[in-house]
C-alpha cells in the first residue's frame, strides 16, 4: 500500500531500505504508533462552562486537579 500512497515522496536510500526490511519497517510503524497513543492518552477531563454568550469560560471540573470524574450531580452545582 505504501508504494502507491508516499514511496515516491520519500528519499531514495530510505525508500530502499523499506523495501528490502518490510519487517523492520512495519515494527517501526507499529512502535510508533504506540508511542503516539501513551502520548495522547493522559486522562484529562476538563469542563468549562461560559455562563453569557462571549463570557469569558470558567472552569467547572478538572480530573488533573481531583483525580477522578465528576458526578452529574457535581456538575450540576458547579455549573448553576
Amino acid at each position: 500500500m505504501l508504494s502507491f500512497v508516499g514511496k515516491s515522496f520519500l528519499p531514495e536510500q530510505v525508500a530502499n531500505t523499506m523495501t528490502s526490511n518490510p519487517m523492520m519497517t512495519y515494527g517501526t510503524l507499529f512502535g510508533m504508533n504506540i508511542a503516539a497513543g501513551k502520548l495522547i492518552n493522559t486522562g484529562a477531563f476538563e469542563v468549562t462552562y461560559a455562563a453569557a454568550p462571549g463570557a469569558a469560560p470558567e472552569p467547572c471540573w478538572s480530573k488533573l486537579e481531583t483525580g477522578r470524574f465528576p458526578s452529574l450531580e457535581e456538575l450540576k452545582a458547579n455549573v448553576a
